[in-house]
């Protein structure tokens, strides 16, 4: 079941039905905005996560395993709330 679930193309589904419910009144939160920025890059992670047991069911959110904030080298760092 979580092999069918992680498929890169059932996440990308997801990952559209997310963005066209937020869309739904033309204006999209800032969780959907930032995850928009590089959601192929994240929806692998999310994938990788999800299939190594690096991703908990009972959390709200995917953190990335090196500090979130600040980074020198580019924008702030957010958290993935899912």
């Amino acid at each position: 079941m979580l092999e069918r679930v992680c498929r890169p193309g059932a996440l990308a589904d997801s990952w559209q039905r997310v963005l066209a419910n937020d869309a739904e009144d033309d204006v999209l939160s800032p969780g959907v905005r930032r995850f928009a920025r590089d959601a192929d890059t994240l929806l692998d992670e999310l994938r990788g996560r999800l299939l190594d047991g690096g991703y908990s069911t009972t959390s709200s959110c995917i953190t990335r395993s090196q500090p979130r904030w600040p980074r020198a080298d580019s924008a702030r760092q957010y958290p993935w709330y899912l």
